[in-house]
């Protein structure tokens, strides 16, 4: 019964994303830093999430995986609510893609 719920709620969590550059260096050097700014929307009626696990796929311009990403938010999302978040990413050289990927999620 949990896994059949389990399965139904990360198909209704949505998940956006994007990654931006950002130069913290200061005045005399430049110093380039990625953040991915993301949120999730938890579309269930009834159900709250928490601890959200995402995964971050980086892949080259011939579409090879290069690496991934874990990533936790320890957050509860209250139903029909989206819960936007920043986190701070080390983005590989060779990277010219991301996908954002939902793996697990426990209902509160």
């Amino acid at each position: 019964m949990k896994t059949s719920e389990q399965a139904q709620i990360l198909a209704l969590l949505k998940a956006s994303a994007e990654v931006n550059k950002v130069d913290e260096g200061g005045l005399f050097r430049t110093k380039c830093v990625h953040y991915l700014y993301g949120s999730i929307t938890n579309e269930p009626a009834v159900a709250a999430v928490k601890e959200i696990k995402l995964r971050l796929d980086f892949f080259s311009k011939t579409d090879a995986k290069i690496t991934s990403n874990e990533l936790t938010l320890y957050e509860f999302i209250l139903p029909n609510h989206t819960h936007s978040f920043k986190e701070k990413i080390n983005w590989p050289n060779e990277a010219i893609t991301y996908q954002l990927k939902i793996l697990d999620a426990e209902i509160n």
